[in-house]
């Protein structure tokens, strides 16, 4: 085979491409249909931050080397949060959110989308703090867990323990209705898009 014919034969290819590539795109293609509605929750919370002490036993204590022998450890984490959804009375999440993190000591994350039919729709939002601080075993650690309760007094009075929300959506089809926490007036609203 010659240049010219191998010249001539990759043209004419490239023109048969264009032309298809061309003609396809005129085909009409939708991407979906009637995809419904959807309730998206969003929002980040800084949560309150607790931190737990314990007494380590002589057993423990000799396992160590003389330089980590601390009788007390601690350790710090943010308190988790129960999320309960439902959708026009059905239970459509019952679960825990945990601080992101390794240590569960970063900001608490909410993500959730619940795809729905247009039309009115009963939705009931409750995100409650769960859980309580450590014991305090001796008067040193009792003035920092008094401290400790100062800065969580703060936090509590700036993220609510328990944030509800109870409402009637109408929903068209493609709408989202966006549920997140507005900070300003400490609770959860609904913005649609």
């Amino acid at each position: 085979m010659t240049r010219s014919v191998r010249v001539v034969g990759g043209g004419m290819l490239a023109l048969c491409g264009l032309v298809a590539l061309g003609w396809l795109s005129r085909l009409p293609y939708t991407t979906q249909r009637d995809s419904g509605a959807l309730v998206r929750l969003a929002w980040r919370t800084r949560g309150e931050r607790v931190r737990e002490c314990r007494h380590r036993t002589p057993e423990e204590l000799a396992k160590l080397p003389p330089h980590m022998r601390e009788d007390d450890v601690c350790e710090g984490r943010v308190l988790p949060y129960r999320l309960v959804v439902k959708l026009d009375d059905t239970l459509e999440a019952d679960a825990m959110v945990r601080a992101s993190g390794a240590r569960e000591d970063r900001p608490i994350y909410v993500y959730h989308e619940f795809p729905l039919a247009p039309g009115t729709h009963r939705v009931s939002i409750d995100f409650e703090r769960q859980g309580a601080p450590g014991e305090v075993e001796n008067e040193e650690r009792a003035e920092h867990e008094r401290e400790e309760t100062g800065r969580a007094e703060r936090a509590r009075r700036a993220e609510p323990g328990r944030l509800q929300l109870d409402t009637t959506l109408v929903l068209s089809d493609r709408e989202i209705a966006l549920v997140t926490y507005n900070a300003d007036e400490r609770r959860l609203v609904i913005r649609e898009k």
